[in-house]
């Protein structure tokens, strides 16, 4: 039997979806902290981050599963993304040539 486009297409879990959202807002908060590294000092410095967005409460509460699966027995700080900026791109000039 012939499977349809859809079905030949492969599908992104859920969990690798939140992983790499997850990994992209702890990379972003590396970022902020180089911005404001006053806010280090409300860390313990052996913490282990569980990254939160506010108002997305499924992602929420997968990353919370996840960070206590991991983390053992170490210090969980929860870090709540307020606010986003618009991702924008870093290009400021291109050339563009056809062949």
């Amino acid at each position: 039997m012939k499977q349809g486009p859809e079905k030949a297409m492969s599908v992104v879990p859920q969990e690798e979806i939140w992983i790499q959202r997850h990994t992209d807002l702890s990379d972003q908060f590396t970022r902020y902290c180089l911005e404001h590294p006053e806010i280090l000092e409300q860390m313990p410095d052996d913490s282990v981050l569980c990254m939160q967005v506010e108002g997305d409460d499924e992602f929420n509460t997968w990353a919370r599963s996840w960070i206590q699966k991991s983390a053992k027995k170490s210090v969980i700080t929860y870090i709540t993304v307020k606010k986003l900026r618009p991702i924008r791109s870093l290009i400021e000039k291109v050339e563009i040539e056809l062949a």
